[in-house]
């Protein structure tokens, strides 16, 4: 977080996502391995399921605003999901009956008029599953109308591309299945994609480990080349817009759909590993970071001039569990350069920066203390907040999302 000496602005630090969206990686360059697809959905139910353990609804997801950044530290490319502006928490609706975003990513229960739940964006997820599969925008070649939305109603559910696992189209079915009850939760779906991707890389010693690697590798070799000018409608645009339809009706599964509900699919847990600190033998994480030691090694005298704003960062570093990753930090404005803003609305401010320093990554030394790592400049993203109390709110709502991902 910072502060725009100026105009006084706070303002939030985000990491640019400079390889684009997934809608632009497929217009590029299709031809993603599957070890890939699966980690990119691992990556994305992730931050969905934090999300919802929050409370929180995603409302708007589809291809367009999950975001790739390159990791040069692991030296690989990581998945985020943007624009946030309708989420909400999932008791909460929109008064009016008007329904938004990109229509073949809207449950059919939404369009039936139905309040969004959690629910609806694993039904968005499983059309990004499809799309995965395909390249394709799903329906691209009909209009976004009345006439697609009923049809969605009545069972129509995107094509996969041939070579697509049978497994993998399983999952993406009960995803997009027309009753949101009988639709899996993010978290079983983040513990089957994980044990998936550990699969494919030869990780899962066992029968269920070796047979979804033999799967995922044998269906690498059928990847389509999809031409980036298949036959897409030039009338429709891939972007979020403001629906009113009439009376639809009862969702229902297609005979294709109901099928593939025959088999039933088992998931796998995950273990957490914990160490003790060397120094003061409390139980740690993998991460040799203990909370009871470190943090203060951190704390500069800093302010950001106002006493609750700080006190919230300094606890994000006493509660931290990770080193690299679980704890805030203020940076001071004059750590910016090249700041040009991008985008305004009656929300917020956004602008693009360079970071002169990074993000910070230590080394813990013998001494007991911590030493940051070699300064690496950065792109970034700074977007406003507007100095009430709500700013706090707005950072512990961002803060707490991005703990659950990362911790």
């Amino acid at each position: 977080m910072t502060k725009d000496p100026v105009t006084k602005e706070f303002m939030m630090i985000i990491e640019f996502a400079s390889e684009g969206n997934l809608r632009s990686i497929f217009l590029n360059e299709f031809m993603i391995i599957w070890d890939d697809k699966i980690r990119i959905l691992g990556h994305l139910i992730l931050g969905l399921n934090n999300l919802h353990e929050l409370g929180y609804s995603h409302k708007n997801l589809h291809s367009g605003n999950i975001l790739f950044r390159y990791d040069n530290h692991f030296e690989c490319f990581n998945t985020c999901i943007s624009d946030f502006e309708l989420n909400g928490p999932a008791n909460k609706q929109k008064s009016d009956n008007k329904i938004y975003g990109v229509l073949p990513y809207i449950a059919p229960e939404v369009l039936h008029g139905e309040p969004y739940t959690p629910s609806s964006d694993i039904y968005s997820f499983g059309i990004i599953m499809a799309e995965l599969s395909s390249g394709k925008p799903p329906f691209y070649d009909r209009e976004y109308d009345s006439n697609l939305a009923l049809d969605i109603c009545n069972g129509l559910r995107p094509e996969f591309e041939k070579g697509t696992p049978e497994i993998y189209k399983n999952l993406a079915y009960r995803c997009m299945n027309s009753n949101p009850k009988q639709r899996p939760k993010a978290d079983e779906l983040s513990k089957i994609l994980i044990f998936w991707y550990h699969s494919i890389n030869g990780e899962m010693f066992s029968y269920k480990g070796s047979k979804v690697e033999a799967i995922f590798k044998e269906d690498n070799k059928e990847l389509p080349e999809i031409p980036t000018t298949y036959g897409k409608n030039s009338n429709i645009e891939y972007i979020s817009q403001e629906f009113l339809f009439g009376k639809l009706p009862n969702p229902s599964n297609s005979s294709i759909t109901n099928s593939y509900f025959e088999e039933n699919m088992n998931d796998e847990g995950i273990s957490d590993k914990h160490e003790n600190c060397s120094y003061c033998s409390t139980s740690i994480t993998e991460e040799l970071w203990c909370n009871e030691c470190d943090p203060h090694y951190m704390i500069g005298g800093w302010t950001s001039g106002i006493p609750d704003i700080d006190k919230f960062i300094k606890d994000t570093m006493y509660n931290a569990s990770n080193y690299n990753y679980c704890f805030l930090e203020w940076i001071e404005f004059d750590r910016f350069t090249s700041i040009k803003q991008i985008y305004e609305d009656e929300l917020a401010k956004v602008y693009t920066a360079t970071w002169i320093d990074g993000k910070s990554e230590y080394n813990h030394l013998n001494n007991e203390s911590w030493k940051k790592y070699e300064f690496k400049s950065m792109e970034i993203i700074l977007k406003s907040l507007d100095g009430s109390p709500k700013c706090l709110n707005e950072l512990k709502f961002y803060w707490n999302l991005c703990k659950k991902y990362k911790g």
